[in-house]
């Protein structure tokens, strides 16, 4: 829990903070820098995600679910999420994708790869081998990780948005 004033992290089920006296957790004029530390505190809790605070974005959320090469092909698949909070307008930007690349020698002897990028995916289920031949499972519900960041910005008094576009969910001038 955080202070809706100050920020300050507050003990579970504390109804004032000891720093500043405000009641409650992220209140109706929470900072940014508080939602910020609320979602990365919230991050921490899933150990495959790597975050990344205001290079191209406020926080940038990835993920290496599966990198393997077997001589014959690749497949690599990854998740990517950008939070971009607009303070005038106590809007939260988000934007997700799962992104699959691989390539593959054709049954003519050719070359094939490609790209499959994925906005709003719900979750994975997957095998996926591995340069041992060894079959890796993994399954992630990213739609859980969206709905506690939309929490922790409704609580806070801010407004949720979902990007269509990677750019919404980035500074103005920054180019992909």
């Amino acid at each position: 829990m955080r202070c809706r004033q100050c920020g300050c992290v507050l003990p579970e089920g504390s109804r004032a903070c000891s720093q500043c006296g405000e009641e409650g957790i992220l209140g109706q004029q929470c900072a940014k820098d508080a939602i910020l530390s609320a979602v990365e505190d919230m991050l921490q809790r899933h150990d495959t995600l790597r975050t990344v605070k205001g290079q191209k974005s406020d926080l940038e959320i990835e993920s290496l679910l599966g990198d393997a090469d077997w001589g014959f092909g690749h497949k690599k698949l990854e998740y990517t999420a950008y939070l971009l909070l607009q303070e005038e307008e106590k809007v939260v930007v988000f934007w997700e994708m799962v992104k699959e690349t691989g390539s593959e020698i054709g049954f003519i002897g050719g070359f094939a790869s490609g790209k499959l990028g994925i906005e709003g995916r719900e979750g994975l289920n997957e095998l996926l081998y591995d340069s041992d031949e060894k079959v890796r499972s993994y399954q992630r519900e990213y739609s859980r990780i969206r709905s506690e960041i939309k929490n922790i910005a409704e609580m806070s008094g801010w407004e949720f948005k979902t990007a269509l576009f990677k750019r919404k969910a980035m500074y103005q001038g920054i180019r992909e």
